[in-house]
């Protein structure tokens, strides 16, 4: 009786995984067809984070957040002047996140390069 109740566990689980599978390759083929082209860019503004900036980056690029909203283009984080130690552990971040990009506060208008004015017309 208990190796049947494990084998039907056995099996959900199993059937859990295929349909997960399924789903993450259906997500991905509908998401390059609409962000193909698109315009949309991901910026992170903090001041003073030194405390957790570190687990709000790693869960952006864990938990698949970045992926789901633009493709092959950089995160970028804003620092506004920070005086604790979020510089430091920013760079230190980007030394794994390749695709991450910090920026002063004097050098936050470089998240709008290459926007095109006739792009953004509907």
């Amino acid at each position: 009786m208990l190796a049947q109740i494990f084998r039907l566990i056995m099996y959900i689980l199993a059937l859990y995984g295929f349909i997960s599978i399924i789903a993450t390759i259906v997500r991905r083929f509908y998401r390059n067809i609409n962000l193909r082209n698109s315009n949309m860019r991901m910026a992170l503004i903090v001041k003073n984070q030194g405390e957790i900036i570190e687990g709000v980056v790693r869960s952006i690029f864990s938990g698949g957040i970045l992926e789901s909203i633009i493709q092959g283009d950089n995160f970028y984080i804003v620092d506004m002047g920070s005086t604790d130690k979020t510089v430091e552990i920013l760079q230190r971040l980007k030394n794994t996140y390749h695709n991450m990009e910090i920026l002063s506060e004097k050098d936050k208008d470089k998240i709008f390069d290459d926007f095109s004015e006739e792009g953004t017309k509907t």
